[in-house]
């Protein structure tokens, strides 16, 4: 990962203190913002995930789960039968759903532990007589949340 991938949000203070002296230090935070055209490009037309998760853990904690990547495939499958519509990658970041990025100006929420083809359906209809232009949520049911 190069170092133009990290996006500094903002910087804080971090203050140390030793036996006799303190000192305080500005740092950075920063979040990693990876660049999905470049992997698109080297690895080809792959669904890409970014996981947020702030986890602590050891690296085999970070790894998703086979059921979690096979709806994320499912997904990223039935996303290609709606014209003009692409997810670039998703994002998971520890809420209840999964965010497709897409190559239009809205992104699409969908419900983990969902079934794939029936959101799809439910995005398709809706999409035909819809012009969100922020995101689309599908977690809840037969609701569709978007604005």
């Amino acid at each position: 990962v190069s170092t133009s991938e990290f996006i500094s949000l903002a910087t804080t203070t971090v203050s140390s203190t030793s036996s006799s002296t303190s000192s305080s230090t500005p740092a950075a935070i920063l979040i990693h913002s990876p660049n999905f055209r470049e992997i698109q490009r080297e690895f080809g037309d792959y669904p890409i995930i970014h996981d947020q998760r702030s986890i602590k853990t050891n690296e085999k904690d970070h790894l998703l789960d086979s059921k979690t990547m096979q709806e994320i495939i499912a997904l990223y499958n039935a996303l290609q039968h709606i014209k003009a519509l692409k997810a670039s990658y998703f994002l998971i970041d520890g809420g209840t759903g999964i965010t497709a990025i897409t190559n239009r100006p809205f992104k699409v929420i969908f419900q983990l532990n969902g079934n794939a083809e029936d959101e799809i359906s439910k995005l398709q209809i809706f999409l035909n007589n819809n012009n969100p232009s922020e995101y689309i949520d599908l977690r809840f049911g037969d609701r569709i949340y978007w604005k």
